[in-house]
C-alpha cells in the first residue's frame, strides 16, 4: 500500500510535500469466562493516514498549510487520487507559522528489544494462561474473566523529505476480572496489565496483587478518616500526578501560554525539603508497548534529561511546535522515567498513614495543579495495623505537596512509566 501511494503522490501534487504514517496490526486473541476458554480468534488490520502540507504565499508573508485523509485497503488508484486532490484544496485552507518537515537523521534505529515472538507466539499465550490460573487455585478470590490480546505492530513513516523508517514493536494484553465474596456483597477489580517483553516475575507480582487486593476490597471498612495524616500513592496515580511537570514543559504549552516554566528554574518550589524530583524521558524502558526510537512525524527518538533535583533542564516536544519555540526537535519521546528516591517502602508505612492501593478515577489537571480521585481500595496504617478501607476521596493540588514530598528506593513501571512504587505527601484533603 504504502509504495503505491508514494507513487500517486509524486504524480500528483507537484511540488507540495507529505507525511505517510501507516500501521499493519496482526493479532491473537482469547477470551476465557472463569476458566473455559469462551473465543479464540485472530485478524489482521491495516491504518493509514496521509497528510499534505502546501506552502502558501500571502503578499509576502509566508505560512504553511496542511491537511490529512486516511487511506483503506480497499480504495482504488481513482479514489486515492480523488483523496489527494481533495486534501491539497483543505491544505489552502490552513494558514500555520512555517515549520520544516523532518529529514533523515542518517543515524542507524535502534530496536525496541523483546522477547515476544509473534509467529511463535502460542507458546507465550500458554505461559499467561497456565500462570494466573496457577494462582487462582492458591486464592480466595477466582478470575470471573480474562482476555488476552498479542498483537505484532509493523509501522512505517514516510516523507517527502526522504525519511523511510519501519519498525515493529509486539504487544500484550491482559485484560483480567477476579471477583472475591464478601460478608455484604461480591466485589470484582478490574485490571489491564500492557507489556512488550515476557517477564514471568513481574506479571506474577502484578497479577498475584490483583488477587489480593480485590481479597482486601471485600473485607475493606468505609472510609472514616479526618484530614491531616500523610497520604502514599502508587501504580497509575503516580504517573499522573508527575505528568504535571511533562505537560508544562512540552513545546505545546510553552508555546500555547498554558505553562510559565523556564529552563533552568525551580520547578518544584523553592526550598525542597523532601526528596528533589528528576525525570528522563526514554525512547524504552522495559515492558512499555508505548516504546519506539521513530516518531509518528520521523524525528529519531533519544534520551533526554528533563529535569534534575527539581530544576527544568529542558523542553520536550514534536517536531512543529519546537521549531515554533526555537529549541532542539526532541520529537515525541514515549516513555517516562521518574527516578527513585531516598526513602524505603516499608519506612514509610510505620507511621500513621493512608496508603492508597487505587482510585476509581483519578486525574491531574495538567494546567491548574490540581488532582484527585474516589477511593476504591486505601490501608489504613495505624499503629502497627493495616486496616482495608473504601470510599471518600482525596483531592489537593501539586504546589501544596511538591516541595515535601517522599519519593521510595524501590521503583515499579506502570504503562510507559517508570517509577518509584510509592510517593507519600501531606497537604491533600481525605473527604469520607
Amino acid at each position: 500500500m504504502v509504495e503505491r501511494l508514494i507513487k500517486l503522490l509524486e504524480k500528483e501534487i507537484d511540488n507540495n510535500k507529505y507525511l505517510i504514517n501507516y500501521q499493519k496490526i496482526n493479532s491473537k486473541e482469547l477470551f476465557f469466562i472463569k476458566d473455559k476458554l469462551d473465543m479464540n480468534r485472530a485478524k489482521s488490520v491495516e491504518h493509514c493516514s496521509v497528510t499534505i502540507y502546501k506552502d502558501i504565499d500571502e503578499g509576502g508573508d509566508k505560512y504553511i498549510g496542511s491537511a490529512t485523509f486516511k487511506v483503506s485497503p480497499s480504495m482504488d488508484d481513482k479514489e486515492i487520487v480523488d483523496c489527494i486532490n481533495d486534501t491539497m484544496f483543505s491544505a489552502t485552507l490552513v494558514k500555520n507559522p512555517v515549520y520544516k518537515l523532518v529529514k533523515p537523521s542518517g543515524d542507524c534505529t535502534p530496536k525496541v528489544k523483546t522477547n515476544i515472538n509473534y509467529e511463535n507466539s502460542a507458546a507465550t499465550l500458554q505461559k499467561v494462561i497456565d500462570l494466573v490460573y496457577s494462582i487462582d487455585k492458591n486464592q480466595k478470590a477466582n478470575v470471573n474473566s480474562m482476555e488476552i490480546f498479542l498483537e505484532d505492530i509493523t509501522t512505517k513513516i514516510v516523507n517527502s523529505e526522504g525519511v523511510n523508517e519501519e519498525f515493529s514493536v509486539p504487544k500484550m494484553i491482559i485484560e483480567l476480572v477476579v471477583d472475591c465474596k464478601g460478608e455484604k456483597e461480591e466485589v470484582e477489580l478490574y485490571d489491564m496489565i500492557k507489556v512488550s517483553d515476557y517477564n514471568e516475575d513481574m506479571l506474577k507480582s502484578k497479577i498475584e496483587a490483583d488477587f489480593i487486593n480485590v481479597e482486601k476490597r471485600a473485607e475493606a471498612k468505609a472510609l472514616s478518616l479526618s484530614n491531616g495524616i500523610p497520604v502514599i500513592i502508587k501504580g497509575e496515580a503516580v504517573p499522573e500526578v508527575f505528568s504535571y511537570y511533562t505537560f508544562k514543559s512540552d513545546a505545546v504549552a510553552i508555546y500555547k501560554k498554558y505553562s510559565q516554566f523556564k529552563i533552568d528554574e525551580a520547578v518544584q518550589g523553592e526550598e525542597i525539603e523532601g526528596d528533589s524530583i528528576s525525570i528522563t524521558l526514554m525512547p524504552e524502558i522495559p515492558y512499555s508497548v508505548s516504546s519506539r526510537y521513530i516518531d509518528d512525524d520521523g524525528v529519531l527518538l533519544k534520551e533526554l534529561p528533563l529535569v534534575k533535583d527539581g530544576k527544568l533542564l529542558a523542553y520536550h516536544g514534536n517536531n512543529r511546535y519546537s521549531q515554533y519555540c526555537d529549541v532542539e526537535v526532541t520529537g515525541s519521546i514515549p516513555n517516562v522515567k521518574i527516578h527513585e528516591g531516598s526513602f524505603d517502602y516499608d519506612e514509610m508505612l510505620k507511621d500513621e498513614c493512608l496508603e492508597v492501593i487505587g482510585f476509581s478515577d483519578f486525574q491531574m489537571d495538567s494546567i491548574t495543579g490540581d488532582f484527585g480521585g474516589e477511593i476504591r481500595l486505601a490501608i489504613h496504617h495505624k499503629e502497627g495495623k493495616a486496616i482495608p478501607v473504601t470510599g471518600g476521596s482525596i483531592t489537593g493540588n501539586i504546589y501544596q505537596i511538591h516541595s515535601n514530598i517522599q519519593l521510595s528506593m524501590q521503583t515499579d513501571i506502570t504503562g510507559n512509566c517508570q517509577h518509584p512504587k510509592a510517593i507519600k505527601f501531606a497537604g491533600a484533603k481525605i473527604s469520607s
